[in-house]
């Protein structure tokens, strides 16, 4: 039987931002999954949504990218033997990358990047949610062979286009923003995992990298492009009763983390007089992580922590140099994204560890790095 093991590409186009893709949701009672076939025993649901054109003559602002549809799976009974080297629960959601300014010359003004698509359920408000409400049996092996990885990830934006001889560049587009991404495990049974990188669960949500602003060259006044803020990443929360064994360097048991998008940098002023770098733009802060665990762990393996929940914000954008052939000033910095909640609550079960720097419980948040600013010409 093959399950789940659906991949879709959504569309974008040139000069407009896209709509959500649609929604796909999967529910069985009892699954039992024992087919030697390749891949033929994995859940595997992926969307990705399509990147944005570049801009033209005719549309000078690049394309948005697509959202990524919602990846939701249910489940109550659950028994997969991965093929070597696969994840058995797959569910991921990817906002496609906007399209690229076009560029000017003389007076004709060039198009800002376009903005990042954003991953999971866009208006909605979904994302991805895995529940398994039963008797789960996941057995994996392999590198980064995780037991269940569910992950949304905004598209990074666009890059302004550039400018030569006169005028502003222009502006980088922002990051698409990841959404809330959830894993329920509230019935019996044992996630395993045998290799390197191999999380008994991984959850993730990560914004889009902003578009860096684009360059101003051979001018006489205008300026870089500005670039393009970081997207925002969605709450994560693991909620787990199973027991969760893994062997290997690097496989924690549980792994949650939200990650802010870092802010895009500005363009720089090349062979310019009365010239500025474009400013780098802001970064988005981390998103809420909740790990709330009541079975046993065990790990074997260097830095392979009993559960790791982070989370970070962006860096901050870099402004934009000036390399100019007189008065020309470089862009300036902006802010970077702070950290966010993070809460672990264990509620019974023994958490054990076996490897050199593999804590129990690793929570941490933390704030991302400021930009720099750029030398004036």
């Amino acid at each position: 039987m093959v399950e789940g093991g659906s991949k879709r590409t959504l569309a974008a186009a040139s000069g407009v931002f896209l709509g959500i893709g649609g929604f796909c949701s999967f529910s069985v009672i009892a699954l039992i999954m024992q087919t030697p076939t390749a891949l033929a025993q994995v859940i595997n649901q992926q969307s990705t949504g399509a990147s944005g054109d570049g801009g033209n003559v005719l549309h000078p602002t690049g394309g948005g990218g697509g959202d990524g549809a919602n990846e939701t799976a249910t489940r109550g009974d659950l028994t997969i033997a991965a093929p070597p080297g696969t994840p058995a629960v797959t569910l991921l959601s990817t906002g496609g990358s906007g399209g690229g300014g076009a560029d000017g010359a003389l007076f004709f003004s060039p198009g800002d990047g376009g903005a990042g698509g954003g991953g999971g359920g866009g208006a909605l408000g979904g994302g991805v949610n895995f529940t398994a409400t039963g008797a789960v049996s996941i057995s994996t092996n392999g590198t980064n062979a995780y037991g269940v990885v569910a992950s949304s990830v905004g598209g990074g934006g666009g890059t302004g286009g550039s400018q030569y001889l006169g005028g502003n560049a222009g502006d980088g587009g922002g990051g698409g923003a990841g959404r809330a991404v959830s894993v329920t495990a509230s019935g019996s049974g044992a996630i395993s995992t045998i290799g390197s990188g191999s999380h008994a669960i991984l959850a993730v949500s990560k914004g889009g990298l902003g578009g860096t602003g684009g360059d101003i060259d051979v001018s006489l006044g205008g300026g870089g492009g500005r670039g393009g803020q970081g997207g925002a990443p969605g709450a994560v929360n693991v909620n787990n009763a199973l027991n969760l064994g893994t062997s290997g360097s690097g496989a924690a048991g549980v792994w949650a983390q939200s990650v802010g998008g870092g802010g895009g940098g500005g363009g720089a002023a090349l062979a310019c007089f009365f010239c500025d770098g474009g400013n780098g733009a802001a970064a988005s802060s981390g998103g809420a992580v909740v790990v709330t665990h009541s079975g046993d762990i065990t790990t074997q393996g260097g830095s392979a922590f009993g559960i790791f929940a982070q989370s970070i914000g962006g860096f901050a954008g870099s402004g934009g140099g000036a390399f100019g052939l007189g008065l020309s000033f470089g862009g300036n910095s902006s802010s970077a994204g702070a950290g966010g909640d993070v809460t672990v609550q264990v509620n019974g079960g023994s958490i054990q560890t076996g490897g050199v720097a593999a804590s129990a419980i690793y929570a941490q948040s933390v704030g991302g790095g400021g930009g720099s600013g750029r030398r004036d010409g």
